[in-house]
């Protein structure tokens, strides 16, 4: 059990480690526009009961990495797609 769980842990590490790579080597040879996108966003209020209010009349592009982890402080593309609502307060 103890090194089933050590294999994991180590092919996450693994697999993050190539992912920062290749986020570099695209800024490096196709700079910012193989790198990052964007992702149209949409946000939402929580209101009592449960419920929320879209504010569909204020879409915002929000960047994002084109990779499978977060990397350099933005959000992976493939994580925005899937949650284009943001709720705030």
């Amino acid at each position: 059990m103890l090194y089933g769980c050590a294999g994991l842990l180590a092919a996450v590490v693994v697999a993050y480690a190539v992912d920062a790579a290749q986020m570099r080597v695209r800024l490096a040879t196709g700079g910012s526009s193989r790198a990052y996108g964007t992702v149209t966003v949409l946000y939402a209020a929580a209101l009592k009961g449960g419920n929320y209010e879209i504010y569909g009349d204020q879409p915002e592009k929000e960047t994002c990495s084109r990779s499978l982890f977060p990397q350099m402080g933005y959000t992976p593309c493939w994580y925005l797609r899937r949650r284009p609502i943001k709720v705030i307060g």
